[in-house]
């Protein structure tokens, strides 16, 4: 009988009170759902983490850099010429351990499918 009460529960009205059970069960596929997410977005991430790295972490030490840009225009408007431009930097990674470049590669990606999924994590899932 308890099955059944459990049953009819759950099948009825939405707004009916929810169960410590009930809650406990929603939070478990809540996060299920978001460890989901996670990994899609690090797979996607990790895929392309050549352009991410060049492009979106190595990107402020180029010239090419919206804030670089307003520095340079900003001190050529203040009369100071290029003297707030900057050129090319070489940017490298620093290893000095045999996978560390590996590691990183994997983290960067963890990192990135964390903000990429971070909407879907801690959204409003409805009845949690």
């Amino acid at each position: 009988m308890a099955l059944l009460d459990f049953l009819n529960k759950r099948s009825g009205d939405e707004k009916a009170e929810m169960t410590f059970i009930d809650h406990l069960e929603e939070l478990r596929w809540h996060i299920i759902r978001a460890v989901i997410a996670v990994m899609i977005g690090a797979i996607v991430v990790f895929v392309f983490i050549n352009s991410v790295v060049d492009d979106i972490l190595f990107a402020p030490a180029k010239p090419g850099f919206v804030t670089a840009q307003w520095f340079c225009k900003l001190g050529r408007k203040i009369g100071i010429g290029d003297g707030l431009c900057f050129g090319n930097v070489e940017v490298k990674f620093l290893e000095t351990t045999m996978t560390g470049q590996f590691v990183s590669s994997f983290t960067v990606s963890f990192i990135c499918g964390f903000i990429i999924a971070f909407p879907y994590v801690f959204g409003n899932s409805g009845s949690l």
